[in-house]
């Protein structure tokens, strides 16, 4: 009796955290409050183009040349691409300005993994600070993020969290965040199946194979 009660709580468990899984969008929202060795007075005038940024976690980090960064690794056997896809100024007024920063993380060794890493940031102490970030896995054809500068949308579609291969995503999460005066706050979340798979590998440019 008490096996099969332990089976049926066991059975029980695995359903609400699977439930829990197709609730819950897989971007990771976080406040880092980094900020940038670059100095400015005006976020809107910041070249991210051409200045050193930050990925995922502290001590990632890219200098970008042209909105690119490029490297091989020591050991001959991998490499590494950061791109900056798109910057936007965020402007109500003069003294309420936020830039928002989307970037590509692609690293390849004996497999590839793809980072999709979104940024909000203002102005502190002369520097532009990271106020908040979303960070994706963007390891398929059909990820990334778009921002709707008129209604001031950020939509976020990156792999689902269902245990999928590395090679082939079964769904996307699409996420939506309204823009909320200084961040941006969840406004609906959708989860869809992937396109077919292509490989990331594929992408990557001959000079940094």
């Amino acid at each position: 009796m008490n096996s099969f009660v332990c089976g049926f709580l066991f059975a029980l468990s695995a359903a609400c955290f699977a439930q829990r899984a197709r609730q819950v969008p897989a971007v990771d929202v976080s406040s880092p409050v980094r900020a940038l060795k670059t100095k400015a007075n005006d976020i809107c005038a910041v070249d991210f183009r051409n200045t050193r940024v930050f990925g995922e976690a502290g001590d990632d980090t890219a200098k970008l040349k042209d909105g690119l960064y490029e490297r091989k690794w020591r050991s001959g056997v991998g490499s590494e691409r950061v791109s900056l896809d798109y910057s936007f100024c965020i402007k109500q007024s003069d003294r309420a300005k936020h830039a928002l920063v989307i970037l590509d993380w692609l690293d390849c060794g004996g497999s590839c993994s793809r980072t999709g890493v979104v940024q909000v940031l203002t102005i502190k102490d002369h520097h532009p600070v990271i106020k908040q970030q979303f960070v994706f896995d963007s390891h398929a054809e059909g990820t990334g993020a778009s921002f709707d500068e008129k209604s001031l949308v950020l939509t976020v579609t990156g792999r689902s969290d269902d245990g999928s291969p590395n090679c082939c995503a079964e769904f996307f999460d699409v996420v939506t965040y309204a823009w909320a005066g200084s961040r941006f706050e969840q406004q609906g979340f959708t989860r869809v199946s992937a396109p077919p798979p292509r490989r990331i590998e594929d992408e990557m440019p001959q000079t940094v194979r």
